[in-house]
């Protein structure tokens, strides 16, 4: 997920650059306690710890009796990950000023560094208690939360925020990022939605909106938001790239290809988009080109799995067995959790006439994917085709144990049983099982349109209700 532009304040920019002539001259220019404070910010947002030190030094050295710049010192500590020096300067500052809901904050964050959370909300309440600004409070809790990646806790920050202030475009852009984490896409995209009616223009918002939609499943809508963030922004290479995978997955491929140029164009060779190029010509029959995107990706990372992948499918379709099985065995060794590559070997061995050999591939496949459909369907195609009928079907009693709404299994383990005489009242209440489930009376003739021809069947289908 990106973070959304931050206008650049001319003011602030000036005072930096009087900031950096003044180290780099080394005179005394004057800075008030304000603008130093505004300089130590500035270089902290931008993660430049080095330079924030310098200022939070300058601001010392100037001002050594202020607790802003103690906060801001033990806050660079923290940052850094040195708790110890961290909590030294916090501890000083909480005697300068032990109400000062701020050091309050830091302290929860401390704890919270150190993994002890249930000390964490007792300061965060504490801070709660003495805030003059009680959403700057929230905006901090909700940091710390971000920081230990406890995105739970942030959004309800955020929401709290957002009950008093309801168009604050930092909330809500934090909080739709935050429901993007937990999975809730479709908050996220009702979030985002807000934040750009607020902020249209927005390229970062456009393009995680894109990101939720693509992570729920709807590519179309995916499409239409990274297109408003490549149209605002026409060098947002994440946004082409991200726009291309939508394409893809869509089977929008020509158009998915125009989009992954783009990238090329922008960000230069890559071997990731290469092959992502020579996956869309391979699913429009292009072998040729294909294999040359797949050869340009393994040219600038000779180790890339899926360029080697990639030339192993066009070896398998164009039926060269065997360079795609030392190709395929190459990738699985390259990325051997990768769940496709072990799939795919699979059916090669099965077009072989391997498929014993084959059930291994698939199994290992469901191993890394339990959710991989096709791996548990041709495994127990496998099975059934080396007469192990009682393998066959409990591979599919399995499947559903795992994806119990996925109804081809029903229907397949109804058809297995219902093709022998002995099994044929199980397959009877599988099929009425998978009638139910699924709501599909078609269901079992798509497995076996053959089946269509038993009278006994297709009545017993009609008298369901």
């Amino acid at each position: 997920m990106n973070m959304p532009e931050q206008p650049e304040d001319k003011e602030l920019l000036a005072l930096v650059e009087a900031f950096e002539k003044s180290l780099n001259s080394q005179d005394s220019a004057y800075f008030d306690e304000e603008q130093l404070e505004d300089i130590i910010e500035f270089y902290m947002s931008r993660n430049n710890l080095k330079r924030a030190d310098i200022a939070v030094q300058r601001a010392e050295d100037a001002y050594p009796y202020s607790t802003t710049f103690l906060i801001k010192k033990a806050s660079l500590r923290l940052m850094e990950g040195k708790l110890i020096l961290a909590k030294q300067h916090i501890e000083k500052a909480e005697s300068l000023e032990p109400l000062n809901p701020d050091v309050m904050l830091l302290k929860a964050e401390l704890a919270s560094q150190n993994d002890q959370y249930d000390d964490a909300e007792k300061w965060f309440e504490k801070a709660l208690q003495y805030a003059e600004d009680i959403n700057d409070t929230y905006f901090g809790m909700a940091v710390i939360y971000l920081n230990a990646m406890r995105f739970e806790k942030a959004a309800n920050a955020f929401e709290k925020i957002l009950e008093t202030e309801p168009e604050n475009v930092h909330a809500l852009y934090e909080l739709a990022l935050c429901y993007h984490e937990l999975g809730r896409y479709n908050d996220a995209i009702r979030v985002f939605n807000k934040y750009i009616d607020i902020e249209p223009y927005s390229s970062f918002a456009w393009y995680n909106l894109g990101s939720s939609y693509a992570a729920k499943g709807s590519p179309q809508k995916a499409i239409e938001a990274f297109d408003y963030a490549t149209i605002i922004d026409d060098g947002f290479s994440s946004a082409w790239y991200n726009k291309g995978n939508a394409q893809y997955e869509s089977g929008q491929y020509e158009l998915a290809i125009e989009s992954y140029k783009k990238v090329i164009e922008l960000e230069n060779d890559d071997a990731t988009t290469y092959c992502n190029l020579g996956n869309c010509y391979h699913a429009l029959n292009l072998f040729g080109l294909a294999m040359g995107y797949f050869k340009k990706a393994l040219k600038l990372n000779p180790n890339s799995s899926d360029g080697i992948f990639g030339l192993a499918l066009i070896a398998h379709e164009r039926q060269n067995y065997d360079e795609a099985e030392v190709l395929l065995q190459k990738a699985i060794s390259k990325d051997p959790h990768n769940s496709e590559y072990h799939g795919a070997y699979g059916d090669l061995l099965y077009e072989k006439g391997l498929p014993l050999d084959a059930v291994k591939e698939y199994k290992t496949a469901i191993d890394l994917d339990p959710d991989d459909v096709d791996a548990w369907t041709y495994m127990s195609n496998c099975y059934k085709e080396s007469a192990l009928l009682e393998d066959a079907c409990q591979t599919l009693m399995n499947a559903i144990k795992t994806i119990p709404d996925e109804y081809s299994f029903y229907f397949i383990l109804a058809a297995n049983y219902l093709e022998d005489d002995q099994t044929r009242a199980l397959g009877m209440e599988w099929l009425q099982r998978a009638i139910k489930q699924s709501k599909d009376k078609e269901g079992l003739f798509k497995i076996n349109p053959d089946l269509r021809d038993d009278e006994q069947i297709v009545a017993f289908i009609k008298g369901l209700k």
